[in-house]
C-alpha cells in the first residue's frame, strides 16, 4: 500500500475525518475548538473537534499538520486513561507515516513521548526509558530541534529516573532541562515546572534546606504568570508542606497544607486525587504529633473520597491514603487494625489477588510494594511479640520471603545502580525484622539438620 492508499484507509478507519474546510462555520479552526473543549474537561467535543482538524494531506507540511494534530488526540487519550486507544493511534501513526523533514521528524519524536508515557503507565519500564530516549535521540539530530520540546522530554525521562527512586540520575536530568531552557528562551511556567522537580528530587535524597530553595523559587515563577489560586500554587504548597513535615516542622506544615487545600476545595473537586493529598497530607502531620483522632479524621476521608470514584484508576492514591491508616494505628500499637489496613493497601497495588512471581511485572509500583512489604513484616514482628503464635510467626516469615524475591525482581530489572541502592536501603530496614523472625523460627526446631539448614540460607 502507497502513502497515499495508507492516508486515504484512515479515512475508512475514522482516524482523520475529511470534514472540510478547516475553519468552522465560526472562522475558528477546528483544533481552537478541540483546544477549547479540551481545556473545559468537555471530552467527547475535543474529541470529535481534534479529529476533525486531523485530516489527510500528500505533501510533507501538510502531513506534518496532520500528526501535529493528531497528537492532540494521544494527550486526549492519555488524560482520559484510554491506554487501549492510545497504543492503537500510536501504532497506526508509527507505522503508516514515513519518515519526513525536520518537522515530521519532530512530531514523530513526540508520538515517542507519548508511547514512552504510555509503558510507563503499565510499568514496563525498560520500554519506557527506551522510547524516551529515541524521542531526545531523534529531536537532537534535527537542524534547529525546539529547544521546549528537548528540554520537556529531559524533564520527563528525569521523572522516570525518579519513579525507580534514582534521584541521581533524575537530578541529572532535571538539571539539564533547567539549561536547556534557561538557553533558549526561559518561560516562565516551564522554568517553574523544572525547579519543582529539583525540588522534589533533592526532597527524595534527605537535602530538605535544598528543596526549599527550589520550591521558595517555583512559587516564585508560578506566581508571575498564574491565578493565586490556580492547582499548580497549591502543588507548590503541597510540597512545602511536605518539607516542612520531614524537618519536624509540623505547625508550618499544617499551614501549608491547609493553603494548598483551600485553593483546591475552590477550584478542584473535592474528590480530586489533589485535593485527597491534602487530606492525606494533614492525616500525615497529626499522626507524628501524635493527634491520633485529627489523623483519623483525615486520613479516613481521603479513603471515602478516593472510593467515591469506584474506578481502578484511584487505586494507588487510596492505597497511599490507607497505608497512611495502617502507619497511624502502627504508632498506636492498635497492630490487628494495622495488619488490616497495610493488607488493603498491598492488594490495592496487586494486578491479582495473589503476590507471586509470575505477576510481578504487573504490579504498577513495584518500589512502592517492596515499601509495604517491609511495612508489614515490621507489624508481624510487633503482633507477634504481643501475642506469639505459630500462626502469626508463619506469616511473618512468608512476608519476609515474598519481600525477598520481589526485591531480587526488582534489584535485578532496573539499569542503573543508584536505583540499586534504593532497594539496598529497603533490605536494610527489612532483614533485621526478618531474621528475628527466622531467629525465634530456629529456636522452635527440634532436628539438628533442620537446624543447619535453616542456618545454610544465610551463610550459602
Amino acid at each position: 500500500m502507497n502513502l497515499k492508499e495508507r492516508l486515504a484507509s484512515y479515512f475508512i478507519t475514522g482516524l482523520f475525518l475529511t470534514a472540510s474546510p478547516v475553519l468552522s462555520q465560526n472562522g475558528g479552526t477546528f483544533a481552537d475548538l478541540g483546544d477549547k473543549y479540551y481545556a473545559d474537561s468537555q471530552w467527547d467535543s475535543a474529541e470529535f473537534y481534534y479529529r476533525k482538524a486531523t485530516q489527510a494531506y500528500y505533501d510533507e507540511d501538510s502531513i506534518a499538520r496532520s500528526l501535529g494534530q493528531a497528537i492532540n488526540l494521544l494527550d486526549l487519550f492519555s488524560s482520559q486513561n484510554r491506554l487501549e486507544l492510545l497504543k492503537q493511534t500510536i501504532d497506526s501513526l508509527l507505522t503508516d507515516f514515513p519518515d519526513g523533514n525536520d518537522v515530521i521528524m519532530a512530531r514523530k519524536a513526540a508520538i515517542y513521548t507519548h508511547l514512552a508515557i504510555y509503558y510507563e503507565i503499565i510499568s514496563v519500564r525498560d520500554q519506557a526509558f527506551g522510547y524516551m530516549e529515541k524521542a531526545i535521540a531523534i529531536t537532537e539530530s534535527l537542524d534547529q530541534p525546539d529547544s521546549m520540546n528537548l528540554s520537556s522530554m529531559y524533564l520527563d525521562l528525569g521523572i522516570l529516573f525518579q519513579r525507580d527512586r534514582d534521584y541521581i540520575q533524575a537530578l541529572r536530568h532535571y538539571k539539564e532541562s533547567l539549561r536547556i531552557m534557561n538557553a533558549a528562551y526561559p518561560e516562565p511556567l516551564e522554568l517553574a515546572n523544572i525547579h519543582n522537580s529539583i525540588a522534589v528530587a533533592h526532597f527524595y535524597m534527605e537535602n530538605y534546606d535544598e528543596a526549599l530553595k527550589e520550591y521558595d523559587r517555583c512559587l516564585q515563577l508560578y506566581r508571575e504568570v498564574l491565578s493565586p489560586d490556580h492547582p499548580k500554587i497549591a502543588i507548590a504548597y503541597n510540597n512545602l508542606a511536605f518539607t516542612k513535615m520531614n524537618l519536624e516542622s509540623y505547625d508550618s506544615s499544617l499551614y501549608f497544607h491547609r493553603k494548598a487545600l483551600g485553593i483546591r476545595l475552590k477550584m478542584l473537586a473535592e474528590n480530586h486525587p489533589q485535593t485527597v493529598s491534602s487530606y492525606n497530607g494533614l492525616g500525615m502531620v497529626y499522626t507524628l504529633m501524635e493527634q491520633y483522632d485529627s489523623a483519623e479524621f483525615y486520613l479516613n476521608k481521603a479513603v471515602k473520597l478516593l472510593k467515591s470514584h469506584n474506578s481502578s484508576r484511584f487505586n494507588y492514591f487510596e492505597s497511599r491514603a490507607v497505608f497512611n491508616l495502617a502507619k497511624l494505628n502502627f504508632s498506636r500499637k492498635y497492630f490487628v487494625k494495622a495488619k488490616e489496613h497495610v493488607d488493603s493497601a498491598i492488594e490495592l497495588n496487586l494486578p491479582g489477588s495473589v503476590l507471586h512471581d509470575s505477576i510481578y511485572a504487573k504490579i504498577v509500583n513495584i518500589a512502592d510494594m517492596t515499601d509495604l512489604l517491609q511495612f508489614k513484616l515490621k507489624v508481624m514482628v510487633e503482633s507477634y511479640k504481643q501475642n506469639p503464635s505459630d500462626e502469626l510467626l508463619e506469616e511473618g516469615l512468608l512476608v519476609f520471603r515474598q519481600m525477598q524475591d520481589l526485591a531480587s525482581y526488582y534489584f535485578n530489572s532496573i539499569r542503573f545502580i543508584d536505583s540499586q541502592l534504593a532497594v539496598i536501603k529497603i533490605l536494610e530496614k527489612a532483614y533485621p525484622l526478618g531474621i528475628e523472625l527466622d531467629y525465634v523460627k530456629y529456636k522452635s526446631v527440634a532436628d539438628v539438620d533442620e537446624k543447619r539448614k535453616w542456618v545454610q540460607r544465610y551463610i550459602s
